[in-house]
């Protein structure tokens, strides 16, 4: 397939970074499926959780979704910098939205190939089948990839090299801890709860925890949902607005 034999550059783009990443399917599993799984293991070994596992796999799922989308889209981003792929997408007369649009709807797809991933590997663990609650999750997942991903944009479109985009890493370690992801952030003083809400791994696992619990409620899901959107609509507009400032520079 070839970028002129498909009806839109959006999906030709996102077509050609989909070839790239599975040349490259062994690192992803290794660091967004293995990973976690092994995560989840030890943790039941160690604290005795295994009884809690679906109330963990949902925080699992949204923070490897999510890592995911914001690592290859701001290290990934800033490498085709240095070897110039976008001024070579610019001069095939991609815009700017579009080759933004291609990398979130690519993030988006790979947010639930990670999920299911990781939902598959925690039947082995004893994890309960939940066809159901796995379904209904990955409308959640892709809008926190996609939304995970334009924030790694945005902080490219900031950044003057790789060591500015590592500044961001204890950010990352802050969303993992606080987003929800092991406890109810309620558990954490007021500050911190407001840092997790501001988050889209927080929304990916209020919306999708009740599920794997066997509680869902339309309204939570909804309420999440809605949200999420509305983070990616802002992300996504911000993240085209800076990134061609940078590319124009």
């Amino acid at each position: 397939m070839t970028m002129l034999s498909v009806p839109h550059p959006i999906l030709a783009l996102a077509y050609r970074h989909a070839k790239v990443w599975a040349r490259r399917l062994p690192v992803f599993l290794a660091m967004y499926i293995v990973g976690p799984v092994i995560m989840l293991y030890g943790l039941g070994k160690a604290f005795g959780i295994q009884d809690q596992l679906a109330f963990i796999l949902p925080g699992i799922m949204a923070n490897s979704v999510a890592a995911s989308g914001f690592i290859n889209c701001s290290y990934g981003a800033m490498e085709r910098f240095f070897n110039k792929r976008y001024e070579g997408w610019l001069a095939a007369t991609m815009t700017v939205r579009q080759i933004v649009l291609a990398e979130a709807l690519f993030q988006s797809f790979k947010g639930l190939l990670t999920a299911t991933g990781i939902w598959l590997a925690s039947l082995l663990l004893g994890g309960s089948l939940a066809v159901g609650a796995w379904a209904a999750s990955l409308p959640v997942m892709m809008l926190v990839g996609w939304c995970a991903a334009m924030l790694g944009y945005t902080v490219v479109a900031l950044a003057r090299n790789y060591d500015d985009i590592a500044l961001s890493e204890p950010f990352m370690s802050a969303a993992f801890v606080f987003s929800g992801v092991f406890v109810v952030i309620t558990q954490f003083p007021l500050p911190l709860q407001v840092f997790g809400m501001l988050l889209p791994i927080y929304h990916g696992v209020e919306a999708a925890r009740p599920l794997f619990l066997g509680q869902p409620e339309a309204a939570t899901y909804l309420l999440h949902m809605l949200i999420l959107a509305g983070m990616c609509v802002v992300t996504t507009v911000l993240a085209i607005k800076l990134f061609q400032r940078r590319l124009m520079d």
